[in-house]
């Protein structure tokens, strides 16, 4: 999964989930040699494939293999900015009803768990 890398910068992340996209757009082959509409909500994204150019190398690395899977299927990628909470491919992630439930759970599950104390830097179990 191309957001679980070990880069910690999210407009890598972001792009090779575009490329993941890509990728599985052009393995559908009703799908190949036509134009389509891709949201992203990244502006240095969107930069970076107007331009063709960045300073990042690992952005540049992601990007020229994206061109790679447009050119070898034949698509046409119109790209649009679209706001981070209006997003549809992000609705998932902005569940903040489905995220107290985790949150909830995990403050309960602390609670239960038996404390560790820590004696002359050694960690000993609590009482």
């Amino acid at each position: 999964m191309p957001w679980k890398s070990q880069d910690s910068v999210i407009a890598v992340c972001e792009a090779r989930a575009r490329n993941l996209a890509l990728r599985l757009r052009a393995r559908h082959a009703p799908l190949l040699r036509q134009r389509f509409l891709h949201l992203l909500d990244s502006q240095t994204n969107l930069a970076q494939i107007a331009k063709g150019r960045t300073p990042s190398q690992r952005l540049t690395h992601v990007h020229r293999k994206s061109s790679a899977v447009l050119l070898a299927g034949g698509l046409r990628e119109v790209s649009g900015y679209t706001r981070s909470d209006k997003n549809p491919a992000d609705k998932d992630s902005r569940n903040h009803e489905a995220w107290a439930t985790v949150r909830r759970e995990r403050r309960l599950e602390e609670a239960a768990a038996p404390r560790a104390k820590r004696v002359r830097g050694e960690l000993r179990p609590g009482p």
